[in-house]
């Protein structure tokens, strides 16, 4: 079984490489943004390597070119620089929060390992939780989606889709992102009506699991 699974898992990944590696062109002019991970040891370097490579390939659908630990072998420069924190819990009790992000910061992002590190498929769950908090800072917004990657609350059939890759952003979420990016911390011109007045204004932008 683990024989298996780590074939299917090399094939997977093979399979990204290639669609990366067929569109390295297309995102030529993608924005440039530093993410640094602090991870202290809370997620196993081949689950956090694994992630980080997912989510760059999801980013990459929206024009956005992520370089992890802040490393810039190219010498070019980036848009943004944003920080995540990996912690081993939260430490309220009674949340179930993932992570959660304050986008008119627009600095750091906070993820709580513990409510993924069960999962079989955590590095993809991982890499999603990244993409989620990673968008709210891009778009400068405290807004969720009713669909896809930028819910607020994800079911059981969510992340069962993040194995392959099928939850996937709303056209409405690459034009945030993009908007956010020309703004420069926030977007100015946002559409009336996608999200209320509350989580619009509310100082941190919080990622959950809906309860079965």
């Amino acid at each position: 079984m683990a024989l298996l699974r780590s074939r299917s898992l090399a094939l997977e990944c093979g399979l990204l490489a290639a669609v990366l590696a067929g569109h390295a062109a297309e995102f030529a002019d993608a924005a440039r943004i530093s993410v640094c991970v602090r991870n202290d040891s809370v997620v196993p370097l081949d689950n956090l390597d694994e992630a980080e490579f997912r989510a760059s390939a999801i980013l990459n659908r929206a024009n956005v070119s992520i370089q992890w630990r802040c490393r810039d072998v190219s010498g070019e420069p980036v848009a943004r620089r944003i920080s995540i924190e990996i912690l081993p819990r939260l430490d309220e009790s009674g949340m179930r929060a993932i992570a959660y992000a304050m986008p008119f910061e627009g600095t750091h992002v906070r993820v709580f390992y513990d409510r993924i590190a069960h999962m079989p498929n955590r590095s993809a769950v991982l890499a999603y939780v990244f993409v989620h908090e990673l968008t709210h800072m891009l778009q400068g917004i405290a807004r969720h989606s009713a669909t896809g990657i930028m819910k607020a609350r994800w079911t059981t059939s969510d992340i069962d889709k993040m194995g392959c890759q099928h939850l996937a952003f709303t056209p409405l979420d690459i034009d945030l992102i993009q908007r956010g990016l020309a703004a420069g911390s926030r977007a100015e011109d946002k559409p009336a009506g996608e999200a209320s007045e509350d989580s619009r204004f509310s100082a941190a932008s919080t990622l959950s699991f809906r309860a079965p």
